[in-house]
């Protein structure tokens, strides 16, 4: 359930062009609302506008290619940087889906997916770079194969987040997290509400 508001969180922004840029456990803040643990995005202190994402009916000829993202400069902690950002390409919101699958990946098997025993960056590096998590039977073939949605090395075919939260693997926990929300007093959770019934696509049936 905890990944499910991640998502949900990371949708919300993506949908108004913001790029986190550092989804890590460390920025991930719990409440407690009445019971009921409400993960919060935090520490904004990477992030970027995507302006292009805004601009639309651009008449390139006249106006020229806008530059992509506008933001504070800096690097996405290593272990949670996908692989295109270490060719110098500029981030988009596929870098926060990649880092939000090392969450998950974590979540379910307790260690990083691209580990490095001397902890040395260029050895990280080139982990992220060439090397393909092990995706031990620890972990059922269902959630395996979401994982490597979210981690595919290839940024134009990485599942973004409005597939994720549309991935039959995903209901049951959105469900669930709606549920436990019902429970706590409406007039606290009102904005919350709000912002997770604007958040899932119009295509996913909560029935």
């Amino acid at each position: 359930m905890y990944f499910t508001q991640i998502i949900l969180g990371l949708h919300h922004l993506h949908n108004n062009s913001v790029i986190h840029r550092d989804i890590k456990p460390q920025n991930i803040l719990v409440d407690n609302l009445n019971g009921v643990r409400i993960l919060k995005i935090g520490d904004f202190g990477l992030s970027k506008v995507d302006l292009t994402a805004k601009i639309e009916h651009i008449e390139e000829n006249k106006y020229g290619n806008p530059t992509a993202v506008y933001g504070h400069q800096g690097e996405t902690t290593i272990y949670y940087r996908s692989p295109e950002l270490f060719d110098g390409k500029e981030p988009t919101e596929k870098a926060d889906i990649w880092a939000a699958g090392v969450v998950l990946y974590r979540l379910c098997y307790r260690k990083q997916p691209f580990f490095a025993p001397n902890g040395l960056e260029p050895a990280i590096m080139k982990n992220i770079l060439m090397e393909t998590p092990n995706f031990s039977n620890e972990v059922d073939s269902e959630t395996i194969s979401f994982l490597k949605k979210l981690l595919d090395k290839n940024p134009d075919t990485r599942i973004s987040t409005k597939e994720i939260l549309e991935d039959p693997i995903m209901k049951p926990y959105i469900l669930k997290f709606l549920e436990k929300l019902s429970e706590v007093d409406i007039q606290a959770t009102l904005t919350i509400v709000y912002d997770i019934v604007f958040s899932v696509p119009s295509c996913l049936t909560l029935q």
